[in-house]
């Protein structure tokens, strides 16, 4: 991949990562997609293997691999749990009925949240909820309304809350960094 394909954000980031960095399994997938593709494809084929090229760099920068490892840790009631806020994760959810699917108490879920996720279950889905959000920001044309509506969030304001919080700034200055202040 030719340096010049390398976004000043991501640049920025290789110059500031550590000289090693442990692999993923998301990093090691990438490069399996990479090497299982033809070299010559001609001009969509390039482009295609460039996005992989940067996907791999991506995942070699950004992928937690603590995380990784928690994962293969982690007790059966928190993977149900998991499991459940991936299924049924956008519409209301509260702590007994999170713990139910999981099979444990309130009190054993928010113990195994904390000690293996390092937060609260509750704070658990907003986070992810806002994460999504912020995806959808960056990669639609969506409202805000409708992103928060996707995402979980019973109104745009508790939305934009939650993305102050975890992103310093509102959900239309995020997607206005991203699309280049190019304005919807």
């Amino acid at each position: 991949m030719h340096p010049s394909l390398v976004p000043a954000e991501l640049a920025e980031a290789c110059r500031r990562a550590a000289p090693v960095l442990p692999v993923s399994r998301r990093l090691e997938q990438l490069l399996e997609v990479g090497l299982a593709m033809p070299l010559t494809g001609g001009a969509q084929g390039d482009g295609l293997i460039d996005a992989v090229g940067l996907a791999c760099l991506q995942a070699y920068l950004f992928t937690d691999t603590r995380q990784e490892r928690r994962a293969t840790d982690e007790p059966d009631a928190l993977r149900r749990a998991l499991a459940w806020l991936g299924q049924e994760g956008h519409g209301a959810v509260d702590l007994p009925a999170l713990a139910r699917a999981a099979g444990v108490s309130p009190a054993q879920l928010v113990k195994l949240f904390k000690r293996h996720l390092g937060t609260t279950p509750i704070r658990y889905v907003w986070e992810t909820r806002t994460r999504r959000g912020a995806q959808l920001l960056r990669e639609t044309g969506l409202t805000v309304g409708e992103v928060a509506h996707r995402c979980g969030f019973q109104t745009p304001f508790h939305f934009s809350r939650w993305c102050r919080e975890l992103h310093g700034m509102s959900p239309r200055f995020l997607r206005e960094k991203a699309w280049g202040d190019v304005k919807r």
